[in-house]
């Protein structure tokens, strides 16, 4: 990767880099994409699947208010030309997007959350509105001294079913001993 980012006046942040991605190679493996094309990943690292290597860029955008107790981030990232012709399901080949927004724990008494969208194969600028490859994420959290209570909710659309999500919510409970 070769880049630069930084911030201007401490309230918006940005970067932009180029990548040499070798072949086989996943930018980013673990991402909240991954369970989406965890198959292909896998497949990539294994040598039953191959993708040819590219030349990639990324950009990204954001806004920090108050002292980074508010946060919120665009990244994008995609080829510089076609990388596969002959695979247009290997989501390398498309645009990828994730959203990020945050109010940081000290902001609000006691309540903290964060919510996250990332999208995969950006065919066309319509497909940022459409279900298929995306996953949506958010978490409430609420301390009351070492606790944390935390709801969270994930919507994900899975490549064997673009139609209908997977969602998953409930709570979760911990406890910071420092």
């Amino acid at each position: 990767m070769l880049g630069f980012g930084g911030r201007i006046i401490q309230l918006i942040t940005y970067g932009a880099q180029l990548r040499f991605v070798g072949d086989d190679f996943v930018p980013v493996y673990f991402d909240s994409t991954y369970d989406i094309a965890r198959a292909e990943r896998y497949a990539l690292t294994e040598g039953t699947l191959s993708t040819p290597g590219f030349i990639g860029w990324f950009a990204t955008l954001g806004m920090s208010l108050l002292n980074d107790s508010i946060v919120f981030k665009a990244s994008l990232d995609g080829p510089l030309g076609e990388v596969d012709p002959d695979n247009d399901q290997n989501y390398l080949n498309y645009p990828h997007l994730t959203g990020f927004f945050e109010v940081t724990e000290g902001l609000l008494p006691g309540f903290f959350f964060d919510a996250s969208y990332d999208k995969v194969l950006i065919r066309e600028p319509r497909d940022l509105i459409r279900s298929f490859g995306s996953v949506i994420k958010t978490r409430l959290n609420y301390r009351s001294g070492p606790a944390i209570i935390s709801f969270f909710y994930l919507l994900r659309y899975n490549t064997h079913d673009w139609n209908e999500p997977e969602v998953s919510s409930g709570l979760e409970t911990l406890v910071r001993l420092n």
